[in-house]
């Protein structure tokens, strides 16, 4: 802490005149000093206010002469001073007045009041040297004048700056990483390019021109003018001067703009083709199988015989189109005998020979509506 503050400087009032001149009470501020201490009749840094001394000494004095001043002003208006109370205004504007124009010499100085009643004393400048104080010069205040002693030191040999130095400097971007990422954005242009190149040259290749190949390049140029705009992105007034900076500017504006713009407009856009294409196949994946449960009802009934009859004549529909007759009369010959447990299973063999006959018609409407059409 010692070291921290050493050299500092501090600023305090002057409550004894340094000055060998006589007061107006015809004593010098050694004279009151002096005689101060023999009235105390102790050591004076025991008592309290004794520094402050010489202020109220001259204070008593200034309001003493300031009342005297009152008094010969308040005979020219036919009043008296001994008529004053605190609701005479009269008296007391005479009193500021008179204070507020005493002038004169005391034991702390020279005695003076500002507008607004302060006292304005002189102002003592010290320094601390080698952990002591010691007085470098005074200031007047009533006067403007400054006694400088010229004994002030000062670490480095020079007074330290009385204002904020401000020291403009140049912040650059890093060159390891401007290096760095200018190799990779270097690289991600040349793929890009390659990419190009590649899919405009197989252009005939189906595969490619079923992959919708002008959004594929509108990609790859996106792509390559986003990664072209880390090298103006990257220049700074190390690289390039003050004049370039307007066209740097706009080319990282336009070079970032319309590369996102293409890549990812591109690219959205494929996206939202893929899915409307899957979306279309599924929707007539859906309205296929609606319209054929629609045409085979049966289909539904799993490993019923008119389930597996339905799936064997759809394989060879040819084949039954004249046993079913053949079925279909031997049903209305017997439609019913009895089964070793006592019931009937004409019924089922007729339904089924029933829906043989109606696949049969069917297929060969279907076949004459193809045929005619």
């Amino acid at each position: 802490m010692a070291e921290a503050v050493e050299g500092h400087v501090t600023t305090e009032i002057v409550m004894l005149n340094p000055e060998n001149t006589r007061s107006i009470s015809n004593m010098t501020s050694q004279e009151f000093i002096e005689k101060l201490q023999k009235r105390l009749g102790k050591n004076p840094e025991e008592t309290g206010g004794f520094q402050e001394a010489p202020l109220a000494y001259d204070a008593i004095w200034a309001l003493a002469l300031a009342l005297n001043k009152t008094s010969q002003e308040l005979v020219k208006k036919g009043l008296r001073l001994e008529d004053f109370n605190y609701n005479n205004k009269n008296i007391t504007d005479e009193i500021y007045r008179a204070l507020n124009s005493s002038a004169f010499e005391g034991v702390s100085g020279h005695v003076v009041f500002d507008a607004s009643g302060s006292r304005m004393a002189w102002t003592l400048i010290e320094q601390l040297q080698g952990g002591v104080y010691k007085k470098i010069g005074y200031y007047d205040s009533t006067k403007d004048n400054l006694s400088w002693y010229n004994n002030d030191k000062w670490i480095g040999g020079s007074p330290p700056a009385d204002y904020t130095k401000v020291i403009t400097t140049f912040r650059f971007l890093s060159q390891k990483l401007f290096i760095s990422v200018s190799v990779l954005a270097s690289l991600g242009i040349v793929l890009a390019v390659v990419c190009l190149a590649f899919n405009i040259y197989n252009g005939h290749v189906r595969y490619i021109q079923n992959s919708q190949p002008y959004l594929n390049n509108m990609t790859a140029v996106g792509c390559t003018l986003a990664l072209a705009a880390v090298f103006p992105l990257g220049l700074d007034g190390y690289h390039i001067g003050p004049g370039m900076f307007p066209f740097v500017c706009q080319a990282r504006l336009w070079l970032l703009g319309l590369g996102f713009s293409l890549a990812y407009g591109s690219m959205f856009t494929k996206i939202w083709w893929v899915h409307t294409v899957f979306t279309k196949k599924d929707d007539k994946k859906d309205k296929r199988k609606a319209r054929n449960s629609r045409e085979f009802p049966w289909e539904k009934g799993g490993n019923s015989p008119v389930g597996i009859g339905s799936r064997d004549l759809r394989r060879d529909p040819g084949f039954f189109s004249g046993s079913g007759w053949i079925l279909l009369g031997f049903g209305c010959w017997d439609p019913g005998f009895p089964s070793r447990s006592g019931f009937s299973i004409g019924i089922p063999v007729f339904r089924w020979n029933l829906g043989v006959i109606c696949w049969d018609l069917g297929v060969g409407i279907r076949d004459f509506h193809r045929d005619s059409g």
